[in-house]
């Protein structure tokens, strides 16, 4: 509201965001507590063309609001871990080698393709932190593949890291 975004706090029944001028909005955010609001909210507002984007908390669900009419659903662990992702983007240079330890550098790559954390511990690097669409895992099991466009952040010798990237942000995976 400060940032003079319109919001409206509705009973909601359709007549109730007929009044606050639904036909006019660009999108909606639902954010009820209970999902039994949120699923009547999209359902009575099913004709009406507007983007329609929730936040709930409860992964089980999401596939019932996508059916009810929700365009997207935001899960609040997922924001979460999004927020943390861009903080580390933020103190980390991508494809930015810096030496953490006496011989031991650190670099956070986009993977260009899929590749196994252990494929790359072969390769004498440890996987630090994967993110991939908001979710961040923080030391990921030898058996998880990264996909492609996930960002990583690697600790390893100079020269292990060389193995993989050369020319700051060109990588030689496969």
């Amino acid at each position: 509201m400060d940032d003079r975004v319109v919001c409206v706090l509705t009973s909601g029944s359709e007549r109730s965001f007929l009044e606050n001028g639904v036909e006019r909005a660009n999108a909606m955010i639902v954010a009820w507590d209970r999902v039994e609001d949120i699923l009547d909210t999209l359902l009575t507002l099913k004709e009406y063309g507007i983007p329609k984007y929730v936040v709930y908390g409860d992964y089980r669900y999401t596939k019932y609001l996508l059916y009810a009419g929700a365009k997207k659903v935001f899960l609040p662990k997922s924001l979460i871990a999004s927020s943390i992702a861009r903080m580390i983007l933020q103190e980390v240079e991508i494809g930015k080698r810096r030496e953490i330890f006496d011989g031991v550098q650190a670099i956070e790559i986009v993977l260009p393709s899929n590749i196994s954390v252990s494929e790359l511990e072969e390769r004498g690097l440890r996987v630090i932190a994967a993110c991939r669409l908001g979710n961040l895992e923080f030391n990921p099991p030898k058996d998880r593949v990264l996909e492609k466009g996930c960002v990583a952040l690697l600790a390893g010798t100079e020269e292990a890291i060389k193995g993989i990237v050369y020319e700051g942000t060109h990588f030689r995976l496969r």
